[in-house]
């Protein structure tokens, strides 16, 4: 039993590592990368969360000697349960990570934007912040479904405060008001965004590394939302 559990971890595994999307610099050791280039465009959900926690854990893990991780994100946004995920692993990364807007960051993405202490923006992308959204499939519902409702978007708003807390100078009053109301949503150009510091600067360029990942939709079902 025991050895039917290993080999079933063991492939799983296997076949994990073997859906990343992977170039690297012909004839450049592990201990040689100085840096690496993830791309995350997509939406934001479980399955290209996952394939970004597996592609930061394995550049953790080869590359003992890398420097940076630059992670470029065009992203409008998806599932705030698989934003909050990413943002902790970003966070929790090893090797330093910079996240920088390739053209978009919006709504969920943002969190993934505020994981790194160097946020980077190129010329004339945007962010975008406002109030998290929950759906209710039913035309019909019960009070206690409402309630329900009402707690998981209290939670959501909560999440949202404590991330801008970190990377934004928005005071909680306007927290408040940004993430209350859709008609008090925030696009952020980059000067708009480095006056609210949820961008440390802007670059004109893409950076070159040893070693690029590719998070995308592909093979994910889900679609990015409008």
């Amino acid at each position: 039993m025991k050895k039917g559990w290993l080999l079933l971890l063991t492939l799983s595994a296997f076949s994990v590592q073997a859906s990343l999307k992977v170039i690297s610099t012909p004839g450049v050791k592990a201990e040689e990368v100085d840096s690496v280039k993830m791309y995350f465009t997509g939406a934001v959900n479980q399955h290209n969360i996952t394939e970004l926690t597996t592609a930061l854990d394995e550049a953790n893990m080869r590359f003992k000697n890398a420097q940076a991780i630059y992670l470029y994100i065009n992203s409008r946004g998806g599932e705030m349960d698989s934003g909050h995920s990413g943002y902790l692993a970003i966070r929790s990364s090893r090797i330093p990570v910079t996240t920088v807007d390739l053209s978009v960051v919006g709504s969920a993405a943002t969190m993934l934007f505020c994981g790194a202490q160097n946020r980077v923006m190129l010329k004339d992308t945007l962010i975008m912040i406002h109030a998290p959204k929950v759906g209710i499939g039913e035309k019909e519902a019960a009070p206690d479904m409402l309630d329900s409702h009402h707690q998981w978007m209290d939670n959501y708003v909560g999440m949202l405060k404590n991330i801008y807390r970190e990377c934004t100078s928005l005071s909680d009053d306007e927290l408040r008001q940004r993430l209350y109301s859709e008609d008090n949503h925030l696009f952020l150009n980059n000067q708009d965004a480095e006056k609210i510091k949820i961008s440390t600067r802007t670059e004109d360029k893409i950076r070159a590394a040893e070693v690029v990942y590719f998070i995308d939709d592909d093979n994910s079902s889900a679609k990015n939302p409008s």
